[in-house]
């Protein structure tokens, strides 16, 4: 097919026309570097298979005997940095041993001891909107909930809240190689090098005053020789931006669909029995991660008859294969009762995401707080601006009348 812009403002503005050739060709498709962004001396190979069908994506997100997240296989060694090192970018058994240390952080009984706090956030941030007539949805409500709540599990001050969120959009930002050029890399190289810092002075904090949070969790392995110093701290960074990035989107764009699809909205009003799959629906029709992050082959590989050689980096479309009409009939149908919903937001396998419980109880406490107390809402605008960003799915911002 022809060569295809991910990074044009009609892509970003809607993807689904684009992924659906993709799907109808059914075939992979080779995002070359000469249709990204310049990264030279950055990374090492030709470019990225990028897969779009249902099928095709789960086997990517659960292969692991010939796929590596190793991205030490693919960035030039004087470019390798500790935060490279985390376990997004490792294989077993050191993404086992890295997992296992936080693992049970993220338990669905976990997260519902946060359930209190998280209701008392989000009713605190309505009532602030509900003395306003125009707001902006993303910058007062969907980035400061999950900010909030991450910070706090992490062991942040309040007052350090919006710093932490800065460098994480810069560091966030390094993860899309569609747009990634050495400018951005840079940025996100000194982002993380400020957050390493700040995060070695917390933790040296915590060491002399101890709390209950993850920061003390995570020096308690430290000291039980289960993680070093730099895993311990890039750790930090790790959650920080996967506890709080994609559920702003997912909150931002869920409400966006709702408010788009009245029908559905009025039926949640009147059934908030569908709460659980409405989120569900959010997360498939508007995937907040829209790519898997960094694969590459270690051996030659075949899927759906496509060989593809060792040495070549791969990448599943998830956004894509959430609208895939072989796996959801009606696709790019927003239904809130739609059962089956077998969506990929999340991905499987052992690299599925750890923070899932987490984001799925903020939205259901967000959602059903914001149908009781701002039934009225809507939209104040019929143009809402998308991120500049091919592998997160969100809004920059989104003015809603209260």
């Amino acid at each position: 097919m022809n060569s295809i812009n991910f990074s044009s403002p009609e892509f970003i503005n809607d993807p689904y026309p684009t992924y659906q050739l993709l799907l109808e060709t059914g075939e992979p498709y080779l995002l070359s570097p000469n249709q990204q962004v310049n990264t030279s001396g950055i990374m090492k190979t030709s470019g990225i298979w990028l897969f779009s069908r249902y099928e095709d994506v789960m086997t990517l997100l659960k292969e692991k005997e010939t796929i590596s997240k190793q991205i030490s296989l693919a960035r030039a060694p004087e470019k390798i940095r500790a935060f490279d090192l985390t376990l997004l970018n490792q294989d077993p058994p050191t993404h086992t041993r890295l997992r296992d240390v936080i693992r049970n952080s993220f338990t669905a009984k976990k997260i519902a001891e946060l359930e209190p706090k998280i209701k008392q956030i989000v009713q605190q941030l309505i009532l602030n909107m509900s003395k306003q007539t125009e707001v902006d949805f993303i910058t007062d409500f969907a980035r400061p909930l999950p900010i909030a709540i991450i910070a706090e599990m992490i062991g942040i001050p309040p007052s350090d809240h919006n710093k932490i969120y800065l460098w994480s959009k810069k560091i966030a930002s390094g993860f899309d190689s569609v747009v990634l050029n050495p400018e951005i890399y840079q940025q996100q190289t000194n982002a993380l090098e400020e957050t390493n810092d700040y995060f070695d002075y917390l933790v040296h904090h915590y060491r002399q005053n101890p709390s209950d949070n993850l920061i003390c969790l995570l020096l308690k392995a430290f000291d039980n020789s289960e993680i070093d110093h730099s895993e311990m701290l890039t750790m930090i960074i790790v959650l920080l931006i996967g506890g709080h990035e994609t559920t702003i989107q997912l909150l931002g764009s869920g409400l966006l669909t709702l408010l788009h699809h009245p029908e559905q909205f009025e039926l949640l009003k009147k059934q908030p029995e569908y709460m659980a799959s409405s989120i569900e629906e959010m997360l498939r029709f508007e995937s907040p991660l829209q790519r898997t992050t960094f694969r590459i082959t270690t051996q030659d590989f075949e899927i759906n008859g496509k060989h593809i050689a060792a040495g070549e980096q791969v990448a599943g479309i998830l956004g894509a294969a959430n609208r895939d009409p072989s796996q959801f009939s009606e696709p790019h149908k927003f239904d809130i009762t739609r059962s089956p919903n077998a969506h990929l937001a999340f991905g499987l396998g052992i690299h599925a995401c750890l923070g899932s419980f987490l984001a799925r109880t903020e939205a259901r406490i967000a959602f059903s707080e914001i149908l009781a107390n701002l039934p009225n809402i809507r939209l104040a605008s019929q143009a809402p601006q998308w991120n500049c960003t091919t592998i997160f799915r969100g809004l920059q911002s989104l003015p809603i009348l209260c």
